[in-house]
């Protein structure tokens, strides 16, 4: 048996939709879900590569790159919110993806849009993710 359930926010110029789903084998754990498991081992036979840090202008560019997939405008993320993303995530694309996901869904929330640089400041200090302890 399986239940979904989908979260839609939307203004005039974007939306988001995220969509749970929850199957018997989730009930059992990641562990015993064969088609979620290939996420959290490296595979039999392959070969994985991970993927760098990316550069200030690296992480622009994949920001850009993503936003111009969809068609959604180029300037939803400032230049100053890139900035705070790049400082956040050190660069890390998975991070990346995750921390503007997140900053979509929060300006959603809050009617917003564009992404500034105050706002992804004050979104990234109050996820306990971001929380980084200071350099010494």
């Amino acid at each position: 048996s399986s239940s979904r359930r989908h979260l839609v926010f939307a203004n005039a110029r974007w939306s988001v939709t995220l969509t749970a789903m929850w199957t018997d084998s989730a009930r059992v754990g990641l562990a015993q879900a064969r088609h979620l498991a290939h996420r959290t081992q490296m595979p039999r036979h392959g070969y994985a590569q991970p993927l760098r840090p990316f550069s200030l202008e690296d992480t622009r560019n994949y920001i850009s790159f993503h936003l111009q997939r969809v068609d959604a405008d180029l300037e939803l993320f400032s230049d100053p919110a890139i900035q705070r993303i790049f400082q956040a995530t050190r660069g890390r694309p998975r991070y990346i993806n995750q921390l503007c996901l997140y900053l979509l869904i929060q300006a959603a929330i809050s009617g917003i849009d564009t992404i500034d640089g105050d706002f992804a400041a004050a979104q990234i200090a109050a996820h306990p993710f971001y929380q980084q302890p200071p350099e010494a």
